[in-house]
């Protein structure tokens, strides 16, 4: 988290009166792509402060998984951890990845492939805390969204 950006876009041409959204700088884990879209989580696994620094694509099968938003920017990580993407912490992200038929103005909360899935709240899901909300019905697997991870 190398910097933090409040974006605050009233233009009318922007995406709607209010596009207001916080951005924050992270990492790459190692050999990992993350496509712009796809819903990142902290690398719990990495050592020290780059647990806190370092993301990874989201995913429901890891106990110990953190969303922490939506990624603005792909890239692929390499060892160095010189490749950093933009991720949207709070705020509006459009075509977000989302899995095809979430309703509009659902909970969701991480899936397969940093694609969210609607939050139930039994089973799994009550274990984990939903991640943001979609603003319009999923279709092919995206869907505009308020990301409302918990931003660290």
């Amino acid at each position: 988290m190398a910097s933090s950006t409040l974006v605050n876009d009233l233009s009318s041409s922007s995406v709607g009166c209010s596009s207001k959204r916080i951005v924050e700088t992270y990492k790459v884990k190692d050999g990992v792509t993350v496509l712009a879209g796809q819903w990142v989580a902290l690398d719990v696994a990495a050592a020290g402060v780059e647990a806190s620094r370092t993301v990874l694509i989201a995913t429901q099968s890891v106990a110990s998984n953190i969303p922490v938003g939506v990624a603005l920017t792909g890239g692929v990580g390499v060892a160095s951890g010189s490749v950093t993407i933009e991720v949207i912490i709070a705020g509006y992200a459009a075509a977000a990845y989302c899995n095809t038929g979430v309703a509009a103005g659902a909970p969701i909360m991480s899936g397969a492939a940093g694609k969210p899935v609607a939050y139930l709240g039994t089973g799994l899901t009550s274990t984990v805390q939903p991640c943001g909300y979609t603003l319009k019905l999923a279709a092919a697997n995206l869907a505009d969204v308020i990301v409302t991870c918990s931003p660290i």
